[in-house]
C-alpha cells in the first residue's frame, strides 16, 4: 500500500488490526514510541521501574525488569507522529494493519 505523505508533516497513525508478523508488531510498537505522549509516558515509567542490584562474581550486577508501555497495539490505538523518510518506509511497510491520514 503506498502511502501518499509529504516529509516532515504530522501524520495520525490508526491501528485497524493487530499485525500478524512480529517483526510488523515490532516496527508498529517503534512507531508509537515516537508518540510525544507516549514518550513522555515511557519516560515517567522508566525512573519509576525499581534496579535491583546484586552481586555476581565479585561484581554489581543490575536486574532490571521488563519494559512496560503505556498502550496497547489493538484496533483502534491510535498515535499522532512526524512522517520524516524512515516513517514512510516503516508506515508503508505494515499499510495492510494501519490507517494513515493528516493531523
Amino acid at each position: 500500500m503506498a502511502i501518499d505523505v509529504a516529509p516532515g508533516t504530522m501524520v495520525e497513525v490508526k491501528v485497524i488490526r493487530r499485525p500478524k508478523r512480529e517483526a510488523a508488531v515490532k516496527t508498529l510498537d517503534r512507531l508509537f514510541r515516537k508518540d510525544e505522549g507516549h514518550a513522555t509516558e515511557l519516560k515517567r515509567m522508566k525512573k519509576s521501574r525499581p534496579v535491583r542490584f546484586d552481586r555476581r562474581g565479585g561484581r554489581p550486577w543490575g536486574d532490571r525488569p521488563a519494559q512496560l508501555r503505556p498502550y496497547k497495539l489493538e484496533a483502534g490505538a491510535t498515535c499522532k507522529i512526524v512522517a520524516s523518510i524512515d516513517v514512510i518506509k516503516d508506515l508503508a511497510s505494515i499499510g495492510d494493519a494501519i490507517e494513515v491520514k493528516p493531523a
